[in-house]
């Protein structure tokens, strides 16, 4: 499912049978996941450049540790790593001159 997360949906969200996730409508490949036991932590979910399985990464719970503004952020910076480990990779194995 795919929403515009904020403080008060976030709070709003309650444990189902089954693990689910939220997935943010701002930052692309970042949500919240809600285990069946209530316990909720931001995800970000991307294909790494040249790789062909998508890699989840659990950033943090929410608050007080982290809030949705500061994991935002921290989803941004995360997929641009992992777009620039193809970068990194592909000059790594360019040929030497």
């Amino acid at each position: 499912m795919r929403k515009l997360l904020n403080d008060r949906g976030i709070r709003a969200l309650r444990p189902t049978a089954a693990q689910f996730t939220v997935w943010d409508t701002l930052v692309p490949a970042f949500g919240i996941r809600v285990s069946p036991g209530g316990r909720k932590s931001f995800v970000v979910m991307k294909r790494p450049a040249g790789k062909s399985r998508p890699v989840r990464i659990t950033l943090a719970p929410p608050r007080p540790k982290l809030n949705l503004q500061a994991a935002r952020a921290l989803a941004e910076a995360t997929v641009r790593r992992l777009a620039e480990a193809r970068d990194a990779d592909s000059s790594a194995r360019a040929p030497a001159p």
